[in-house]
């Protein structure tokens, strides 16, 4: 009896652990997405490494680290909100500095919001957060070997609406099934325009129409 009831007992943990983890991972969550940007967005050329990390200045100038995977790990890139031909540029690094495990900024938070946040940044001017997330964390694990080349996952950006250092709402500004951005990592706003930068291929601009 107590052999058997030991049995349930571990059965039933062993079934909660699993489906934790499936939740985690959304496994559980519908793969249909509904497909939405800001506005018209247009993919930079001159990132195809992909474009982690980025810091925006307040006159527009961004600084970009190249993506996670090892063989584009180690540039850092260059984009000029004021450029009309939207070029981005390599920049030469010198000195005695370890470009492969180079980062701007890395923050991971956990909030629910049924998506796996990655990096943050913080509008300077409303103190709002726009958030990089993946909203089917299963599939940039399961193609993470092959996202730097041709695999594709889901990206979102979310704008987190603060008042007085409280969260007032959230706001789905863009989810695209990864086809247009492909595992979206931060997202940062400057004069009406939302550049994207994603894990390991595209680099992103959109104008916003809408973000409300």
């Amino acid at each position: 009896m107590i052999k058997t009831l030991l049995g349930i007992l571990l059965l039933a943990v062993t079934v909660q652990y699993v489906f934790k983890i499936l939740y985690a991972f959304h496994y559980m969550k519908s793969s249909i997405l509904y497909h939405h940007s800001p506005g018209p967005c247009l993919q930079l050329p001159g990132a195809e490494g992909g474009s982690e990390d980025l810091q925006v200045l307040e006159d527009g100038r961004t600084f970009i680290s190249s993506g996670l995977f090892p063989d584009r790990r180690g540039r850092i890139l260059y984009f000029d909100f004021a450029d009309p031909e939207h070029k981005v540029a390599e920049l030469k690094i010198e000195g005695d500095i370890d470009l492969t495990n180079f980062s701007l900024i890395t923050l991971m938070v956990e909030y629910f919001i049924d998506s796996a946040v990655d990096n943050i940044e913080v509008d300077p001017k409303t103190g709002d957060l726009y958030v990089g997330s993946h909203p089917i964390f299963h599939q940039i694990v399961a193609h993470s070997e092959t996202m730097a080349k041709e695999g594709i996952s889901p990206s979102q950006v979310l704008k987190f609406r603060v008042k007085d250092g409280k969260f007032t709402d959230v706001i789905e500004v863009l989810m695209n099934e990864g086809k247009t951005i492909t595992g979206s990592t931060i997202a940062s706003m400057y004069k009406g325009r939302l550049i994207i930068g994603t894990l390991g291929q595209q680099l992103v601009l959109c104008d916003v129409k809408y973000n409300e």
